[in-house]
């Protein structure tokens, strides 16, 4: 059964017999052959022949959700015993998005690997939530990072860290004239003068009619730069939709727009030029939604691995709660 759980799966991802042979080592003859047999153990067509690329019945699409629940069942079986070798070795898979593969993640796992140094990690770059839930659901990923809670609802979280959302402007703009005193420096922000209670706040509404770097729709933060407008009854003027906030930060150095960053962005892009150190100047946004939780999701399953449950525990201890500001 599990067999022909892969088989179907690997048609359905790819699109053809032929690629999903290629894919998993066996002969298209072969294959078409199993998946034949199979049909006709359940009295039922799994694929549409006919389309290019082949296509699911709706036999077949209820056949594959219980194929993704044994290949799940099946890596956690393969992770639990294995680990059970040596509670001081293991893997883990995380999947997060580009920017905290870049950052956030990296630094966070330093002291982990030193400390765990047979638990071997790997980072996948995902480009979607969607793409972490399926992975997470799977079992193909023991933890995804991420700052946008919808659709992580049906797993466990574990706080990592708080983030804190600011705006980026460019410096030769006149608004920055009238708003000086709430002005933070590339230095100020690198510092975390920005969480502070006693840092000024500046409205959105400054900024309406000024144009603005968006991320696509479908990023967690066009969706929140879209709420936080909304609270001052505003619609951004947005100049150019982007993919990644280090390429709009990198935009506003150079005039383009405004946006909105989050403040580790920072640590992972160029420092001014010391001729120019206030080629972007950056605000502390008046809005409780400037402020997000970033969690650790994680199946809600019984069975957790030593290599799991070693790093539980180490970012329990390192991060604290979401009540402790970080």
């Amino acid at each position: 059964m599990l067999r022909e759980a892969k088989y179907v799966n690997a048609i359905y991802r790819s699109g053809s017999f032929s690629k999903a042979a290629a894919a998993l080592f066996i002969s298209q003859p072969s294959l078409s052959a199993t998946i034949r047999r199979l049909e006709n153990e359940l009295g039922t067509t799994l694929f549409n022949r006919s389309t290019n690329p082949i296509s699911l019945t709706d036999a077949g699409r209820q056949y594959l959700l219980y194929a993704e629940k044994f290949m799940a069942l099946e890596n956690e079986a393969q992770n639990y015993f294995e680990s059970l070798k040596n509670s001081d070795q293991g893997h883990l898979n995380f999947g997060t998005t580009s920017f905290y593969c870049c950052y956030s993640l990296p630094i966070h796992l330093n002291p982990f690997r030193s400390k765990y140094p047979n638990i071997s990690i790997n980072l996948n770059e995902n480009t979607s939530s969607e793409e972490m839930i399926k992975t997470l659901r799977l079992g193909q990923i023991d933890f995804a990072l991420s700052s946008n809670p919808v659709g992580f609802e049906e797993f466990k979280k574990l706080f990592f860290l708080k983030e804190q959302l600011i705006l980026a402007v460019p410096g030769a703009w006149e608004v920055n004239g009238s708003l000086i005193d709430y002005q933070l420096s590339f230095k100020d922000v690198l510092n975390g003068r920005q969480r502070s209670q006693t840092c000024p706040k500046v409205s959105l509404e400054r900024f309406k009619n000024l144009p603005f770097l968006s991320l696509r729709e479908g990023n967690d933060l066009y969706t929140r730069s879209k709420e936080l407008f909304d609270h001052v009854g505003s619609v951004p003027t947005v100049y150019m939709y982007l993919d990644q906030i280090p390429t709009t930060y990198h935009l506003v150095t150079y005039g383009y727009g405004f946006t909105i960053i989050r403040d580790t962005t920072l640590h992972i892009v160029p420092s001014p030029p010391k001729q120019n150190k206030n080629q972007v100047v950056f605000y502390k946004i008046d809005d409780d939604l400037a402020l997000r939780n970033i969690y650790f999701y994680y199946q809600n399953s019984l069975t957790i691995t030593p290599a799991q449950d070693a790093f539980m525990r180490y970012t329990r201890y390192n991060c604290g709660t979401e009540e402790a500001f970080s």
